[in-house]
């Protein structure tokens, strides 16, 4: 349709933070195959800076690239979110 894309609200819910890395790496390789193909993707969002309230599942899934914790409110950066540091399109 030659409309611009923007990808949103792509992320894994990973509390130990075990998989993140590889799927933001693996969604990128792909937006960036879409680009090299013509797309004219114009950003992509992870989902989301923190952990957040979940409607369905209340703060049980951890989607964030910070950890919060519930109970002191402490933030903790998780090591997947370095990945989108790492990476660049130029």
């Amino acid at each position: 349709y030659k409309k611009p894309v923007y990808v949103t609200e792509s992320g894994i819910a990973d509390e130990s933070d075990e998989k993140r890395a590889n799927f933001i790496r693996q969604h990128l390789y792909w937006v960036l195959k879409a680009i090299n193909f013509g797309t004219d993707v114009r950003g992509y969002f992870y989902w989301s800076l923190t952990d957040t309230y979940e409607w369905e599942f209340g703060f049980g899934p951890k989607y964030g690239l910070v950890a919060i914790d519930l109970e002191t409110q402490n933030r903790r950066i998780r090591e997947s979110s370095r990945v989108l540091k790492e990476i660049s399109f130029k």
